[in-house]
């Protein structure tokens, strides 16, 4: 490693984690100066010995870049990614395989401890893949393209399939509300009623996965809140999903649908991955989906009675706590 060593690296690396556990904020200012001189080095050294080390800065700041930085800062982002995708990709290699071809959203947080030992080749190695192929260009290219890819979901075809930002935000901030402790910049009665909207506008693939959220919330909102409004949007949004579903038979057993999770925040989470198609295919790889295959558990039949269940007890709640109603009213506060 040529000019960034020791606690040089350890203080790039310490600003790179601070932008990714807030990447919420928007147009920040120290934020927009660390990315904008990750991606100059980059764009610099497209091919050069330490492109790996901007690279990878890039992947864990990419987030940031998703909720409004300062002008500019994207597209000197994305054209330096592009540039270092094309250079690396070009050189040799005689690699098998390469960690990026595996390397999900939720290793990102695992990146950040790759960073010293790439760097120190006296530091011990702890990673199951070898160090070259860590450094190889192809490598590295990868993970360029994985850096796109968070910027612009869906444009790169050949780097594993990520939860939207947007998505990893929601289950955040459901499960922090759920647990009992929302954050501090959260409006709990908005948020819980933003579910209702959501499902109120899904389309039909992601119909299943909002009802499973509004279930989630709904215990939130039955016990805790005090305007009729939050109520009324996710009866709404349940009645609009029963519409949808109509009249809708199956011919599973009852035992064949799934036990639902009781736990709040892993409902919602549960109910957010399966509102994208990414989340879909993710759940089908994991452990619990070959145990409660995809189709069983997001059988219309099976959803419509959950939304039901849901949509009975949210009526009881609004009718027993604000009088009688319907959803029509959902605009009159209480």
């Amino acid at each position: 490693m040529s000019d960034v060593v020791g606690d040089s690296i350890d203080a790039l690396v310490e600003s790179w984690e601070g932008i990714r556990l807030c990447y919420q904020d928007s147009a920040n200012a120290e934020y927009d100066r660390a990315v904008l001189d990750c991606v100059a080095r980059l764009a610099e050294e497209p091919g050069g010995e330490q492109a790996w080390l901007w690279v990878f800065g890039s992947v864990i700041t990419a987030p940031y870049l998703t909720w409004l930085p300062g002008d500019g800062v994207m597209d000197a982002a994305v054209k330096a990614l592009r540039a270092a995708d094309a250079v690396l990709r070009a050189q040799p290699c005689t690699h098998v395989s390469h960690p990026y071809e595996t390397h999900t959203d939720e290793d990102d947080e695992a990146l950040l401890d790759v960073f010293s030992p790439l760097a120190n080749e006296g530091e011990e190695w702890e990673e199951p893949r070898p160090r070259e192929e860590w450094l190889c260009p192809r490598n590295v290219a990868g993970f360029a393209r994985i850096a796109l890819d968070i910027l612009n979901p869906g444009s790169v075809a050949d780097v594993p399939a990520r939860l939207p930002v947007e998505a990893v935000e929601q289950i955040d901030e459901l499960s922090s509300l759920l647990e009992g402790y929302p954050k501090w910049s959260t409006d709990v009665d908005d948020e819980i009623a933003a579910q209702g909207w959501a499902l109120s506008t899904a389309d039909p693939e992601e119909l299943a996965g909002r009802v499973l959220v509004v279930r989630a919330v709904s215990w939130h909102a039955i016990w805790d809140t005090e305007r009729k409004s939050v109520l009324d949007d996710l009866i709404e949004g349940l009645e609009k999903a029963l519409a949808s579903y109509g009249r809708v038979s199956c011919e599973h057993d009852p035992d064949d649908h799934p036990r639902l999770p009781d736990s709040g925040p892993i409902a919602a989470e549960q109910g957010i991955l399966l509102s994208y198609a990414v989340g879909r295919a993710r759940y089908e790889r994991s452990p619990r989906g070959r145990e409660e295959p995809l189709e069983v558990l997001l059988c219309p039949a099976f959803i419509a009675a959950v939304a039901q269940e849901s949509l009975d007890s949210l009526t009881k709640c609004r009718d027993q706590r604000f009088g009688a109603g319907d959803a029509s009213q959902s605009n009159v506060d209480s």
